[in-house]
């Protein structure tokens, strides 16, 4: 790095983030955290997606989706819950990233890859709609052992799918 550029933990795997509100449960930020995704979603907040790449173990469940909100400026976790919990039966979660209007989709999405398919959903791709939190599988993208999905606009104002196979 070059020396004007600093590098500063946020947060780490077994860290808790203990609400004010002693009737809601802490906040665990899971171990094996995989792909990202951020957006900025006012000033001086940013919300980034972060995939943990587990099966279904006991203590831990399955794969799941952490969203955390920033203060940009203090860099401060504010926020911090579950789009996916563990308990939806998918395994590793492998590469993922935001995508949006600028890919051709309606509203900012996050798109991850499952990896195994040994588990109950067998290797698909996940679209989170990050505002409402909705989930939707993308079967028609194939049951395989998913590495990675690019979204890649073309010249004909078409989208492509570039997908990529683990192992």
């Amino acid at each position: 790095l070059r020396e004007d550029v600093r590098v500063q933990p946020i947060l780490t795997v077994g860290d808790d983030l203990v609400p004010p509100d002693s009737t809601v449960v802490p906040f665990a930020f899971y171990p094996a955290p995989d792909g990202l995704g951020i957006r900025k979603v006012k000033p001086g907040v940013a919300e980034v997606y972060v995939n943990h790449e587990l099966s279904d173990r006991p203590g831990f469940g399955g794969a799941r989706v952490s969203r955390l909100a920033l203060n940009t400026s203090t860099l401060g976790v504010l926020a911090a819950d579950y789009l996916i919990d563990g308990t939806e039966g998918y395994w590793y979660f492998c590469a993922a990233g935001l995508v949006g209007p600028s890919e051709g989709f309606l509203s900012p999405t996050f798109l991850t890859n499952e990896e195994s398919v040994q588990g109950f959903r067998a290797g698909v791709v996940v679209a989170i709609d990050v505002r409402d939190g909705t989930v939707t599988n993308l079967p028609w993208l194939g049951h395989f052992s998913h590495e990675a999905t690019e979204i890649v606009p073309v010249a004909s104002g078409r989208l492509v799918a570039v997908m990529t196979e683990d192992g």
